[in-house]
């Protein structure tokens, strides 16, 4: 019998990424496997931001979202956008700390403060 690793190793750095960023896995390989399909939409909005970097007409005119090629594309990367503004709601709503109280990435970037230098 042959496995392919490949989902299963996306999987395991995507709730490893959960956890250093943002404080807890996002159960991809556990108890919430309806967010692996987040792993598939940040790769559509990766694909679309290559595409309308190399062609910034598209996203300008409003172009993708009627062009059958880039219609899909398009909707992908708004439910991405979507689903990280939700998660970034929830985190700011527990004032950057996750559930198990302790500091990540997320957190520091909440509380960062900018000094300029006079």
């Amino acid at each position: 019998m042959t496995i392919d690793m490949a989902n299963y190793l996306n999987y395991v750095v995507f709730d490893i990424m959960g956890e250093l960023v943002s404080g807890r896995s996002f159960g991809t390989l556990g108890d919430k496997p309806e967010n692996r399909d987040a792993i598939h939409l940040l790769g559509r909005a990766a694909k679309r931001n290559y595409t309308v970097a190399a062609m910034p007409a598209l996203a300008h005119y409003g172009v993708e979202r009627y062009l059958p090629v880039f219609r899909a594309l398009y909707r992908d990367r708004a439910k991405d956008l979507a689903l990280s503004k939700a998660q970034v709601m929830a985190r700011a709503k527990e004032n950057g700390f996750g559930e198990n109280r302790r500091r990540d990435i997320f957190s520091y970037l909440l509380h960062a403060q900018v000094r300029l230098q006079p």
